[in-house]
C-alpha cells in the first residue's frame, strides 16, 4: 500500500466512524479490530509507535519512508514505553477511537495530513533515484577495479607468432567492454622493445582487445607484456616467444597419424634439441554445429618437441595423454634445416572426416552439397584460429570422401581452399597473405588390385581441379606430393576395406594399409613443393614429370611422349593405358576398364618400349587392327605399383609423375601438343 492509498484509508475511516476500520503496513493484509480486545503483534505495534514520533515532531528517519503509515499512529510516544520496559514488551491499544484519533474529519487536519503524506512520496522518490545512481556508480568503480585480461587460448609460452614481412596479431578478452580503458603491450627482446597502445571492443558479443604488431623479423626469444594502464597487478605476460613461420597441418588420420608409429620412430628423438626452435601446438579434435570465436579443447599448448609431446605419454588412467603428427613434424623439422629459423606448427586434425566438414557453410552452398551436410570441424577447429596470422597451411585429406565416391570434391575442394584464404585474411586485417600457400598430399595407395579404377583414382584428380597438375589457374600457389606409389602393404595401422567390398561383388576381402608408415618420404617431397612455391626459391624441382606432347602412329601402333622433364627414369614398363575405341569421337569412360553401356571402347595396357631424355616410347598394339586410339591415362590403379616403383620418375629429383588422363586424342602421326587444360572425369 502506498503512502497516498494509506491516506485515502483515512478519509473511509471517517466516513463510517460506526465500522470497523482496517488498515496495514505496506504489503500486508489488514484485519478488522474490536474494540480494545482484539490486539495487533508486537512487530505492528511497534511499527505504529515510530510512526507516531513522525508524525508528532514532524520529521522523518533515513531509511524509514518505505515503512511509513500516515492512517495508524499510537499517542503514547516511544520513549516513554521504552522507558516501560522496551519494544517488545508493549501491548497495542489500537480501539479504532484511537486508531483515528490523528486523522479527525476537521477539514485543517486533513489538509495538513495531505501535505505531510505528499512530502514523505518526494522523500521516497529522491532516495530512490539517488540509490539507483549510486549502484550505477558503485557497479563502474568495482568493475574498474578488478577489471581482467586473459589472451585467446592460443597464445602461450614457447610460442611461434610469424615473422617479416608479415605481421602478427595478439589479442585476447577483457571483463567488460571500455573504450576508456587503454590497454599497453609491450614487445621485448635483446634488442627490441616496442610498446603498442589498444583498447577493449565489442566483436561478436565479446569484450576483446587486439594488437597487430609491426614485421618482425628477430626470432627472438621475446617477452610479451600485457597490462591496463593505471591499474596495477592486471597484467598478462608471455615468455619465450619466437618470431618465425606459422604453419597449420590439417586433415583427417594420415594427418593425425603419430610420430610414434613411424618406422624407427625413435630416431626421430635423436638430437631434439637443434630443433628446439621447431614449436608444436594441437587443437584437440571437436565438432560444433556452430562456429566458434576461440577455441573449446586444446590437446598439447605450445611446446618445446621432446619426447613427451612428441611421442605421448599414459596417463594414470591408461589413455594416450597427446602425441603429434608425424607428417607436420616431419615437414616443419625439414623446413628449419632449410630456412634456419623457428617454425611454428598447429596441428588440426579430425581422424575420418570428410572435406564438406571442414568446409565452410558458404562452400557447400555454392558446390550444391546435399542439405544436412555441416561445416561441423571448421566451425570447432579452424575459424577460431581465423585471427592468428599463419604463412601456410598442409593438408592430407580425401580417404573417407574416395571410399564414399564423392562426386564434388574437385569443386569444395578448390572453393574450400579459395575461402580459407579470405576468411583468414579478413580475420586478420591482412596480416595472413590472402593468397597464401596450400600444400596437400594426393592420396597415398591403399589396397592391391588391377581393377580398382574409382575412388582413389577419382579423388586423386579431382584434387588438382581436373587438371592433374598444380599450380594451375584454379589453385594458385598451390603444391603437392604425389604418394600413390608409397603403399605400406605390411603397415601395422591397418583397416579393412567394407566399404569397397559391399559395393564390388567381384573385390576379394582385404585388408589394407590406408595408413602407411612413410611419412618421411611424403614430407621431403612436401618440402620441395614449399621452397619452390612457398618461398620462390630457384633450382628446386618440385614436381615430377608430366606429358606436354604426343606423336600417334597407326602403322606400327607406337605413341611418343614427350615430358617436361630433362631426364626422366623409367623404373617400371607397366603404368600406361590407351582407350581404344571403333569411334573416333566415341571415348573410354574416365574410371572404368570398359563398360557395358560404352560399347566398342575399351582400357588396354600400354607398356613402355623405349626411352631417351625427356621422351617415352608406348606400344598400343593391344588395340584391334581396326580401332583408333582416342585417349591416354597414367597409374590409374588404388595402389598403381609397388614402393617406389611406379614407371616414371624425374632422375635428378626422384618426384614421381603423378596420375594423367586425357581423352581425344588422334592417331595421324603428327605430334599435337597437350593442352594443360581441366577434363572432367566421370
Amino acid at each position: 500500500m502506498t503512502v497516498q492509498d494509506q491516506c485515502m484509508s483515512v478519509e473511509v475511516a471517517e466516513s463510517k466512524r460506526n465500522s470497523d476500520s482496517t488498515m496495514g503496513s505496506e504489503g500486508t493484509s489488514e484485519k478488522p479490530v474490536e474494540g480494545n480486545k482484539k490486539k495487533e503483534g508486537k512487530e505492528q505495534v511497534a511499527m505504529n509507535n515510530i510512526t507516531s514520533i513522525e508524525m508528532e515532531t514532524g520529521k522523518k528517519e533515513d531509511g524509514d519512508e518505505s515503512d511509513s503509515d500516515c492512517a495508524a499512529t499510537e499517542t503514547q510516544p516511544l520513549k516513554d514505553r521504552d522507558e516501560e520496559g522496551g519494544v517488545e514488551d508493549l501491548d497495542g491499544d489500537d480501539s479504532p477511537d484511537v486508531f483515528t484519533k490523528d486523522c479527525d474529519s476537521t477539514s485543517g487536519k486533513k489538509g495538513l495530513w495531505d501535505k505531510r503524506c505528499m512530502t514523505v512520496g518526494v522523500v521516497v522518490l529522491v532516495l530512490i533515484v539517488c540509490g539507483a545512481i549510486a549502484a550505477i556508480l558503485m557497479h563502474r568503480f568495482t568493475a574498474r577495479e578488478y577489471h581482467e585480461l586473459q589472451f585467446a587460448s592460443y597464445y602461450s609460452d614457447h610460442m611461434v607468432l610469424q615473422r617479416a614481412p608479415s605481421r602478427a596479431v595478439l589479442w585476447g578478452y577483457s571483463s567488460i567492454t571500455d573504450d576508456n580503458i587503454t590497454i599497453t603491450l609491450q614487445l621485448k627482446a635483446d634488442s627490441v622493445n616496442t610498446v603498442y597502445k589498444t583498447s577493449v571492443h565489442a566483436t561478436d558479443g565479446n569484450p576483446v582487445w587486439r594488437v597487430v604488431l609491426d614485421p618482425v623479423s628477430d626470432p627472438g626469444p621475446f617477452v610479451i607484456t600485457v597490462t591496463i594502464d593505471n591499474q596495477p597487478g592486471s597484467t598478462l605476460q608471455l615468455t619465450d616467444v619466437l618470431f618465425g613461420d606459422v604453419w597449420m597441418c590439417a586433415g583427417q588420420s594420415n594427418m593425425q597419424y603419430p610420430v610414434s608409429m613411424l618406422s624407427n620412430s625413435s630416431a626421430e628423438l635423436a638430437n631434439l634439441e637443434q630443433f628446439s626452435t621447431v614449436r608444436l601446438f594441437v587443437v584437440g579434435s571437436h565438432k560444433s554445429p556452430f562456429s566458434n570465436y576461440d577455441l573449446q579443447k586444446i590437446q598439447l599448448p605450445w611446446s618445446i618437441p621432446s619426447k613427451e609431446t612428441l611421442m605421448g605419454s599414459y596417463v594414470p588412467q591408461g589413455q594416450f595423454s597427446s602425441h603429434f603428427s608425424a607428417l607436420c613434424w616431419l615437414y616443419g623439422k625439414q623446413l628449419q634445416q632449410r630456412l634456419h629459423y623457428p617454425i611454428g606448427l598447429i596441428e588440426a586434425t579430425y581422424s575420418s572426416s570428410n572435406i564438406d566438414e571442414w568446409a565452410p557453410l558458404n562452400v557447400l552452398e555454392d558446390c550444391g552439397v546435399a542439405a544436412g551436410s555441416t561445416s561441423a570441424v571448421w566451425n570447432a577447429m579452424v575459424s577460431p584460429l581465423l585471427h592468428l596470422s599463419l604463412y601456410g597451411v598442409i593438408w592430407y585429406q580425401g580417404e573417407s570422401d574416395a571410399l564414399a565416391l564423392s562426386r564434388n570434391y574437385n569443386c569444395t575442394f578448390v572453393k574450400m581452399v579459395t575461402s580459407w584464404r579470405q576468411k583468414l585474411y579478413d580475420g586478420t586485417n591482412g596480416a595472413t597473405d590472402l593468397t597464401f600457400p596450400f600444400g596437400f598430399v594426393q592420396l597415398g595407395a591403399n589396397r592391391p588390385g588391377d581393377h580398382l579404377t574409382y575412388g582413389y583414382t577419382d579423388i586423386r584428380w579431382r584434387q588438382t581441379a581436373n587438371y592433374g597438375f598444380v599450380p594451375n589457374p584454379h589453385l594458385q600457389k598451390v603444391f603437392m606430393a604425389v604418394a600413390m606409389d608409397l603403399p605400406d602393404l605390411n603397415s601395422t595401422h591397418r583397416r579393412q576395406a567394407n566399404v569397397h567390398t559391399q559395393k564390388m561383388k567381384h573385390t576379394p576381402f582385404v585388408t589394407c594399409s590406408i595408413h602407411p608408415r612413410f611419412k618421411r618420404v611424403v614430407a621431403s617431397r612436401l618440402v620441395k613443393g614449399a621452397l619452390s612455391v612457398a618461398y620462390r626459391q630457384r633450382n628446386v624441382t618440385f614436381a615430377g614429370p608430366t606429358p606436354t606432347k604426343y606423336a600417334a602412329f597407326k602403322h606400327n601402333h607406337t605413341l611418343l611422349l614427350h615430358l617436361d622433364s630433362t631426364q626422366v627414369d623409367v623404373r617400371d614398363k607397366n603404368g600406361f593405358e590407351v582407350c581404344c575405341s571403333d569411334d573416333v569421337n566415341l571415348f573410354c569412360p574416365s574410371s572404368f576398364i570398359k563398360t557395358s553401356y560404352a560399347p566398342g571402347r575399351e582400357w588396354v595396357a600400354a607398356p613402355v618400349v623405349a626411352h631417351s631424355g625427356h621422351m617415352v616410347v608406348l606400344s598400343w598394339a593391344a588395340c584391334a587392327a581396326n580401332q583408333h586410339m582416342v585417349g591416354l591415362r597414367y597409374a590409374w590403379r588404388e595402389t598403381p605399383c609397388r614402393y617406389n616403383q611406379c614407371a616414371i620418375y624425374d632422375a635428378t629429383s626422384s618426384l614421381p609423375m603423378p596420375p594423367y588422363i586425357h581423352l581425344g586424342l588422334l592417331d595421324t602421326g603428327i605430334t599435337m601438343i597437350l593442352p594443360r587444360t581441366q577434363l572432367n572425369i566421370l
